[in-house]
C-alpha cells in the first residue's frame, strides 16, 4: 500500500477546500485580484490532478478509500486513523507544493475590475 499516495488522494480535497475559503478572504484586499487569478489557477489545477489520482488509485492501484469518520480512513477495509495535527501538517505541506514547490502552477491576471487603491503615496 502506498501510504505517500493515499495521503495526497486525502489531503488533496482538503488543500482545495481551503484554499476556496481563502479566496473569499483575499477579494477584501486591494491587490485582491493577482491572489484571486492565483488561487483560481491553483484550484483548477488541483482539482484536474484529484480526478487523474482518483482514476489512477482506483484503475492502476485498485484501492477503495473512504472516510469513515473525521480523521478516519478505510483503504480497502483497512482502517487509517490520523490526528487532527497530522492531516493539518500533510495539507500544508500539499499546499506549499502547489503554492510555490515543484507542482507550483503558472496563471495569467484575469481582466477584473480591480479595487480603488490610494495613489496619493509615492514609494520614492
Amino acid at each position: 500500500m502506498n501510504k505517500e499516495l493515499i495521503n495526497y488522494y486525502i489531503t488533496l480535497p482538503m488543500a482545495i477546500t481551503i484554499f476556496r475559503q481563502d479566496r473569499k478572504t483575499f477579494g477584501a484586499l486591494k491587490f485582491g485580484n493577482l491572489f484571486e487569478d492565483k488561487l483560481d489557477a491553483t484550484i483548477e489545477q488541483m482539482k484536474k490532478d484529484f480526478y487523474a489520482l482518483k482514476k489512477d488509485i482506483i484503475s492502476k492501484h485498485h484501492l477503495d478509500i473512504r472516510c469513515v469518520d473525521q480523521c478516519v480512513y478505510s483503504v480497502n477495509g483497512e482502517i487509517i486513523k490520523f490526528t487532527p495535527d497530522e492531516l493539518k501538517k500533510m495539507t500544508i505541506k500539499l499546499a506549499q507544493r502547489y503554492f510555490c514547490g515543484d507542482k507550483m502552477v503558472d496563471f495569467e491576471l484575469q481582466n477584473r475590475v480591480w479595487k480603488d487603491v490610494d495613489t496619493t503615496h509615492d514609494l520614492a
